[in-house]
């Protein structure tokens, strides 16, 4: 179903009627080269058009500009603005009609005037505009700013003046001169008068980010064809109907997938296993969104109980979204951390594009995220090797979310949206008519919460995106905005929090137990009355990196627990030792005595079953988190003896919780007890999370009276990169120092998934070549100092542009031994973690290639199998806190 009418004033027909007499034939270039050739500028703006109506008809993004258009300017007007777009994205290279750019840029002749042409295709477009359409000012001005802005960040609007200088004047005159048009300038009174014309600031802010994202990618696109000799333009990748239909065929060949159209919603009494409640959820969801669709909805709240199956049920949802819009073009899968796509992604790609029907994915599902592996043409031998141009847009397909499907960071998705700088200035475009999916919602800061749901509510009306928002605790869009109202899919998701399946386990409160000793006696009395003998897996999760150490470090030694196996898992922890872990301790043929200790990064992303475990004080959300890693799988049978036990561990008289979430209104609300204990209690026994965030709700609303107006009057005064400089989806973003670490990794120490990856990764044939006598993998062992070499050489012989395919995929390869830590200051010494470590002779800089690098002497800080030592860290810089993030 179309969400729009198509107007009969489209963009290509009113581009087969366009004035081009501006631009004499043959006379100018556009500077850019093709080997010895160079491309006329009348070739380069006829190619930058025919991309723009490549991208408005490919994406299916004519109705939804005709509805922003008329909304804003009125109908009437609709076919003068579209003119004016049109006008300014076949024009804006005019101003390479400057005398001097044609000297230095395409004659290589040397001169010291200025060589600018993006200012001077506004001034001279400013012209002709109005000189054409007199009454329309504000849309030249936008229209304008934009052309100006193409090639760097799209800018703040201002209604000053801005003053030329005689040489920019004299420039312009004679570009006026060469096109026979007469000079007009918009003034400060009319940009005045504009911005008091009371628009939809916020229809006007998408609305410009969104000309502006296809201007670029127009003019990139376009600039690409000519470099490379496209035969044809450049693909997108769209879900078309033959697509769609395979990946519906693809998600019904999982058996437990089949039929779901077909089977009718009886309720959940019936329900006796894990599985059984799974599939009712699955039924209820599909059957109930085909309705809510029905019902003009397009912003949908998955609300489902851990270990309910909320990523399979996402799946059906979005195929029946796809069956019910034929305008989606796309899907985004959002997840706030890495490993929580390194754990979906594959889920996705298995359950809709399974090998039988989709032989080749390149273009249909990709994972874009800092450390994923790039080897998306495994296997290949000097004798079939891929064309460099084919694996260089496979790059850029990646950094303009050209995919069918993209499995992103929130970051990522909500930067395409409020920031205007690199990747993130085409992305919007991309983001048109589609499908996100936003998991973990809850994870967005406090400060900023509220804007970047008021993005989603007015992203999903004006640019045709269909939001499915879900998590295990869920804060409700109807309590965060005022004026929206969003439905649940799932009627009444208590039913399936309270189902006797989903009873997992017991919370017990335990906030007397406030130091290690507690913690070993709590356990081993835990053990002693229902762990006696045979297979226990224990969770114990901290709030502080030394306190888990620590705490591990005692447990271990302790002649109490000299049965068990432990594992420590926590920020420090690399990404590779982590997955690692994991996989043994979801091992069913290495079952025994298990004892985890961990961070509360083990919440995201990390699918592991506990018998019992403790958790230290935190937000609810967390304590729920890890409540769901308890009897994961709802056995009856331990659902009767596995507990979650939440602490209040102290160091010294402060609480570890307040160090990590004092900042936090979800923590505030709980320690004052605005909601009470026996509150907490029943909301975490009876899943009542609604009563968590109407609660919460309130708060944030307080917090964000200061961000909330101010970011929106940003908005609403076109403050591109003032909110491009101060909004940010984290809210507080640490200086870090990224260090690649020089050691010897035994091969085995890897999980299967990330031994098979590297293995298949250093094969390309590239890499092989320069590996001789450097050998990365030898003896059983990465030598990682080998795989910097590797990098450096392939950076030193290759071009940036045009193999920048194998150079990110060495650099993914690089990134795998990277650690990330925070770079703590010490204000007495007036010295950083950074210049500790280099003047100690822990690191060295590479300035050349812009890396640190450790030396043999930082094992003393950190190891493979132990992760970062914070605390010796701490102990050598006198330093109260430190805060690590791998």
């Amino acid at each position: 179903m179309a969400m729009f009418t198509m107007s009969s004033d489209t963009f290509r027909e009113i581009f087969k009627d366009l004035d081009r007499s501006l631009i004499q034939s043959n006379r100018f270039y556009s500077a850019h080269r093709r080997g010895g050739d160079l491309e006329l500028l009348e070739d380069h703006l006829e190619l930058c058009g025919d991309y723009f109506l490549h991208l408005i008809d490919g994406l299916g993004l004519e109705p939804i500009l005709d509805e922003l258009i008329s909304d804003l300017f009125g109908e009437q007007q609709r076919t003068d603005i579209k003119q004016i777009i049109s006008f300014a994205i076949y024009y804006h290279d005019i101003g390479k009609l400057n005398p001097n750019f044609q000297k230095v840029k395409v004659e290589g002749m040397r001169a010291s005037g200025n060589t600018r042409h993006s200012f001077f295709s506004e001034r001279v477009l400013t012209s002709f505009l109005l000189r054409k359409f007199p009454e329309l000012r504000g849309a030249i001005y936008l229209a304008v700013n934009i052309v100006r802005s193409h090639h760097g960040k799209l800018s703040d609007f201002t209604i000053d003046d801005y003053f030329e200088s005689s040489e920019e004047r004299e420039i312009t005159q004679q570009i006026l001169q060469i096109t026979n048009v007469e000079g007009a300038m918009i003034t400060e009174d009319d940009k005045r008068e504009f911005f008091r014309d009371g628009l939809d600031w916020h229809k006007t802010f998408l609305l410009v980010k969104l000309l502006y994202a296809l201007l670029v990618l127009s003019d990139s696109y376009s600039t690409m064809h000519y470099a490379y000799s496209f035969s044809k333009l450049y693909p997108l990748n769209t879900l078309d109907q033959n697509i769609r239909e395979r990946m519906i065929e693809s998600y019904s060949m999982i058996p437990y997938n089949s039929n779901i159209d077909q089977t009718e919603f009886t309720g959940v009494s019936r329900c006796g296993t894990i599985n059984e409640l799974r599939k009712a959820i699955l039924v209820e969801s599909s059957n109930r969104i085909k309705k809510l669709l029905e019902e003009e909805n397009r912003i949908f709240m998955l609300s489902v109980p851990t270990g309910g199956g909320k990523t399979n049920i996402s799946m059906k949802l979005a195929l029946n979204i796809l069956e019910h819009d034929e305008t989606i073009k796309r899907l985004f899968y959002v997840f706030p951390y890495i490993n929580i796509i390194e754990q979906n992604y594959k889920a996705i790609d298995n359950a809709l594009f399974d090998r039988s029907l989709f032989p080749d994915k390149i273009g249909l599902v990709s994972d874009i995220y800092s450390r994923a592996y790039i080897d998306k043409f495994p296997g290949e031998t000097d004798e079939d090797s891929t064309s460099t141009l084919k694996k260089m847009m496979v790059i850029r397909d990646d950094n303009f979310l050209n995919n069918c499907i993209n499995v992103i960071t929130n970051v990522n998705f909500f930067n395409g949206i409020i920031k205007n700088g690199g990747n993130d200035r085409y992305k919007i475009a991309n983001l048109c008519n589609s499908i996100v999916i936003i998991d973990e919602i809850q994870t967005l800061g406090d400060k900023n919460i509220r804007i970047f749901y008021d993005f989603i509510k007015e992203t999903s009306r004006d640019l045709n995106i269909y939001y499915i928002v879900m998590s295990a605790t869920l804060p409700s869009f109807n309590d965060f905005l005022d004026d929206v109202e969003v439905p649940q899919i799932i009627e009444d998701p208590q039913k399936y929090y309270t189902h006797p399946v989903f009873k997992r386990n017991e919370i017990v409160f335990k906030k007397d137990i406030n130091d290690i000793n507690g913690i070993r006696e709590l356990l081993i009395a835990e053990i002693n009355k229902n762990y006696r003998t045979g297979n226990v897996k224990i969770l114990v999760t901290l709030n502080v990196v030394d306190t888990s150490r620590k705490v591990y470090e005692e447990l271990k030694s302790d002649e109490e627990f000299k049965e068990f196996s432990f594992y420590l898992l926590n920020s420090t922890t690399s990404s590779l030792r982590r997955k690692k872990m994991i996989e043994e301790i979801k091992d069913k043929t290495k079952e025994g005595r298990v004892m985890i200790v961990s961070t509360q990064s083990i919440e995201a992303g990390v699918d592991i079953d506990c018998d019992f475990g403790i958790r230290d004080y935190s937000i609810l959300d967390s304590i729920e988190q890890i409540s769901g890693r308890i009897n994961r799988e709802c056995d009856a049978q331990k659902a009767d003896v596995s507990k979650l036990f939440v602490i209040k561990y102290k160091d010294g008289k402060l609480a570890d919780s307040k160090k990590i979430y004092a900042g936090q209104e979800r923590y505030k609300i709980l320690i004052d007890e605005t909601i009470s204990q026996e509150d907490v209690k029943q909301i975490l026994d009876r899943k009542q999370f609604d009563k968590y965030y109407k609660v919460l709700s309130g708060e944030l609303k307080k917090v964000a009276k200061d961000y909330f107006p101010k970011t929106n009057r940003e908005i609403d005064d076109l403050h591109y990169q003032t909110i491009n400089n101060t909004l940010d989806v984290i809210d507080d973003k640490l200086d870090k120092v990224d260090i690649f670490v020089c050691e010897e990794i035994p091969i085995e120490s890897l999980s299967e998934y990330d031994q098979s990856k590297i293995t298949s990764l250093i094969n390309d044939p590239t890499i092989r070549k320069l590996e001789e006598g450097h050998k990365i993998i030898s003896d059983g062992k990465i030598i990682t100092e080998n795989v910097y070499r590797v990098w450096k050489e392939i950076l030193i012989s290759t071009d940036k542009f045009e193999d920048v395919y194998i150079r990110r995929k060495i650099t993914s390869l690089l990134n795998q031994f990277t650690i990330s830590i925070t770079n703590i200051k010490n204000k007495t010494y007036d010295q950083d973690l950074s210049g500790y470590l280099t003047t100690e002779g822990f690191v060295e800089n590479d300035e050349q290639f812009d890396i640190i690098l450790s030396t043999p002497t930082f094992t003393e800080y950190y190891s493979f199998t132990d992760g970062l030592r914070s605390d010796k860290l701490k102990e050598a810089l006198k330093t109260p806190s430190l805060g690590v993030i791998i």
